[in-house]
Order: C-alpha cells, then structure tokens, then sequence
C-alpha cells in the first residue's frame, strides 16, 4: 500500500494500527470517523446492489461467539489451516508463501514443502538458521463459553455459519420458496501466521457473506438473461494451466462452455464486477481466477476469486463458491435436526432434499483499500482523494470565505439546509480558504461551497470540483437541485453553473 496514502489515513482519521500506545498489534487496524463513514457508505452500496435490488435475499445477524460443535460440522476445526514454517534459532514463524515464492505452494504436502526448502537451502529470512519441520496452524481463534473450561467456543473467522444453522427458520421466513439468499455482514477473526500489507491481511475485518440456497434440480437464474450478453475479464483453470492469460468472454460463453458452472454464480460475479466499478475501479483493472482443486477450501466444487490489480499487484476482494450441499448436510448429521427443503406436488410433499448454496463473499476492509489506492493521486504536490461520490466520507464542504461581516452566519444557514435536504454534508471555518480545499481534496469530498461577499449581495455561492478545482457560480435556491444531480452523474460539472474565471 502507497506509504503516502497510510500517512494520510492516518493523519486525516481514516485508519491506523491498534493499541498504538502499547506498541501496537499485526493485523488490527483501529478505523475513525472518515474511515467509518467511507465503510458505512461502501456497505450502503453493497446493500443496495445485492439485497434492496432483489426480493428473495434476507439480512440477518448472529454471535461472533459459537460453540465448538458448529466448527465440528463445519470442518473448520479439520481444514481451517496454514502451513507454517519455524526457525529452529529465533523461533520466528511464517506462512509458507512468505519464505517459498512458487504458485500454489499452500496445496503442497508437508514432505513436499520440506523436501523443497532442504533442496535448495532454504534459511530464515531474519537469523539465516535452518527451519523445523513444516507444521500446519489453525486460524480459529478459542475461548471458553462461561466458567467452564470444557465449554469450548471458537470466535467465527466466517459469517456463513450463522446462516447455514438458521436455514430452517430462513425456508419458513421465505414461505418455504426457493431461490433464496441469506446475507450476514460482520466482523470475523482469523488468527493469521503472517498478518502484513496493512489492509490487506488482518486478523479481525469485516466479511460479507450471502448464501444462496437453490434446488440442484432446478438451478436456473431467472435474471440471467439480462446479463447474457456481458463480458467478464476471466482465467480460468485450463487458461492457468496453459498459461493463456486472461480472457474477455461474455457471460453466455463462461456457462455454455461450463467455465462457470451455476447460473447464480456467473450473475452474482457479474453483479460484483459492477458493484467494484461504482467503487471506482475500473473494469480493465478487474478479473475473475478460478482456484484450482487443491487450492479450493473443502466445502467448494467451484471457487472463483475476485482480484483487483492495484499498482501491478492482484488483490483478492471477493470470492465466489459453490458449496454445494456440504455444510447444510453436515449440519443436519451433527445436530439430527434436518436442515431440507421439500418438493411438492398438488400440494403434498413428495420429496426432501439438501438445497445447493452459491456463496459470494467480500472482505469490506479490502474493499475500501482498493478504492482509496485507485483514488489517490498528487496535483502541484497536493494529494486528491478522488473517490466517487457514492462512497466519499461527505458530499460537500459548507466553507465560509472569511470568519467575519454576516458570512459564517449566511453559511451555517446554507449547511443546515442541505443537511435537512439530504446532502451529507460538513461546515468549517477553522481554516483559510485554500488550506480548506486542500483538507478537504485530501479527504475525498468531491464538492465545496464557498460562502463569500458577492453571497451577501445577490445569494449565489461558489461549486469547487475536486477532480480539476474548477468552479461554477450558482443561486443558493438552486443549490439542493444542482448538488443532487452532480452527485447522481446526471448533469456535467461545467454546465451546472456559470464558469468561475482563475
């Protein structure tokens, strides 16, 4: 991550390290109230284009707490692992891929992986000693659930579960009605070996986990048809195999020639690629890998990860995969509660069986670490955070030009309107004007209002567009109209007002 843009995130109250005064901790990052309102407004958008846009997906919640018998059925307890590599002199630990630089080393068996760093002399990167034998590490973080040690309890390092052992009070919820989706978003732990890249890999983040439950023997989307003709940016097993590189197909193409392999799974991608886009980040720099086998988790037929390339570097922000029946199977034997749809017909049930599950899943802090890598850039040695506007922390700035004669009053007067009106917007007067702008370009707010003398005389005020600092002239009375439609792209910024000469 741009070491710049972690100054001013911290600098401005985006984010910085955890329990700072006590030296910090890896792979916890405190957010404050920018990065709060960026997240929020990131998970707004996220709502918006996933849950209010359809009528058969639910929000719920559930503990980040549970009992060690959830991560039993799950196989969490058995799977949920890292291979880890100890130095036999420092005792410094790391996760394979940090020491080994080979493609898909984490599907390696722990023979392999030694045989590996024996053969080639492989050191601790820190004393050069020589490494144990490789091990494997478990990511769940343990607790104990009341006084007694024997009540063993795990914090979730998914939200899934919470959903996947509620399925049979979600089929009442949906009227017993298939196609239907289950949406948990919230915070999960996952004790990391090697928690780095700020963002990037941490051991307590947000996850966004919806689970769509439909019957294998009717698995078509009803909504495909709208996106038939899209392009998704893909590579694809045999693509990796042959190392053909990415491809543009159209959504039609991936499930004809069964690259992807569910009709709810190609749609929820292609919903992604354009929830990513409105976070600005741009289709080209966008592309769907498919995991291979041995990298896929247990519960998956299927796995595709969402990478955005930031700075030449593949980030992963989502994953898509099919689970199949595994974790509503599984449940259903631990618990001896069956957790089934049923087929009917003329009104008896005929038949119960495991739904199938296509799971899209985002990681929010990820997200937002991509919007604001792709949104930074520097002007006359000034830094613009040019986010878009759905997700910047305000939409506009309330600045009075001078702190005296009736214009602190005329603007304050102006700021309480537009928030009455809707405008998420912020009011200061605690700086000159151009360190104004200059605060405000580096928090990404997209617009500033200048209340100055001429407001005074005949009630227009000043628009600063962030992206190129030029700016309109307009009536006060016209300022709710023209803010919205600047804000929802429908007018162009130069001809919302009368041009301002520099």
């Amino acid at each position: 991550m741009n070491e710049k843009l972690i100054q001013l995130a911290k600098r401005r109250g985006i984010f910085w390290p955890s329990f700072e005064i006590y030296g910090g901790v890896s792979g916890f990052i405190d957010f404050g109230p920018l990065g709060i309102k960026i997240l929020k407004n990131i998970e707004n958008l996220w709502r918006k284009m996933f849950i209010l846009k359809h009528d058969f997906i639910y929000e719920i919640s559930t503990p980040i707490v549970m009992p060690e018998i959830v991560f039993e059925a799950s196989g969490h307890i058995k799977h949920f692992t890292d291979i880890v590599l100890t130095c036999s002199s420092c005792k410094n630990k790391y996760r394979v891929d940090q020491i080994i630089e080979v493609e898909n080393i984490e599907s390696w068996s722990l023979d392999e992986i030694e045989k590996y760093i024996k053969e080639n002399n492989i050191r601790c990167i820190e004393c050069k000693g020589e490494f144990e034998k490789p091990s494997y590490f478990n990511l769940l973080m343990k607790t104990n659930i009341g006084p007694f040690s024997t009540d063993i309890g795990y914090l979730r390092p998914e939200a899934a579960q919470g959903i996947f052992i509620n399925f049979k009070r979600m089929y009442e919820i949906a009227r017993k009605k298939l196609p239907f989706g289950v949406v948990q978003l919230g915070k999960v732990q996952r004790n990391e070996i090697a928690p780095r890249k700020s963002l990037y890999r941490m051991r307590e983040f947000t996850i966004i986990d919806l689970e769509f439950f439909y019957d294998p023997q009717n698995p078509n989307c009803n909504l495909i048809n709208e996106i038939y003709s899209k392009k998704i940016r893909i590579l694809d097993i045999e693509s990796r195999n042959k190392n053909l590189g990415i491809k543009e197909i159209s959504i039609e193409t991936a499930l004809k020639n069964k690259i992807v392999l569910s009709e709810w799974l190609a749609y929820f991608m292609y919903l992604s690629q354009e929830f990513i886009q409105k976070l600005g980040i741009p289709y080209e720099k966008q592309y769907f890998i498919e995991k291979l086998p041995s990298e896929r988790a247990h519960y998956s037929s299927q796995t595709f990860d969402h990478m955005v390339v930031i700075n030449g570097n593949p980030i992963e922000v989502a994953g898509f995969a099919l689970r199949t029946d595994y974790d509503l199977r599984n449940h259903s034997i631990k618990s001896g509660v069956e957790l089934v749809a049923e087929r009917i017909k003329e009104g008896k049930v005929i038949e119960k069986f495991y739904p199938y599950v296509a799971e899209p899943s985002f990681g929010l802090e990820r997200l937002m670490l991509c919007s604001l890598s792709l949104a930074y850039s520097e002007r006359d040695g000034r830094i613009i955070l040019k986010l878009p506007s759905e997700i910047a922390p305000y939409h506009a700035a309330v600045l009075p030009l001078v702190r005296k004669d009736g214009i602190p009053e005329m603007a304050y007067k102006i700021y309480l309107n537009l928030k009455e009106k809707g405008i998420d917007c912020v009011y200061d007067d605690t700086e000159y004007i151009g360190k104004a702008y200059a605060k405000y370009d580096e928090i990404g707010v997209p617009y500033c209002i200048t209340v100055d003398y001429q407001t005074l005389n005949d009630e227009t005020v000043t628009i600063r567009n962030r992206d190129d600092w030029n700016q309109i002239r307009i009536k006060v009375t016209d300022l709710v109209n023209i803010l919205n439609k600047l804000l929802r792209n429908e007018i162009k910024f130069e001809e919302a007002g009368i041009p301002v000469k520099k």
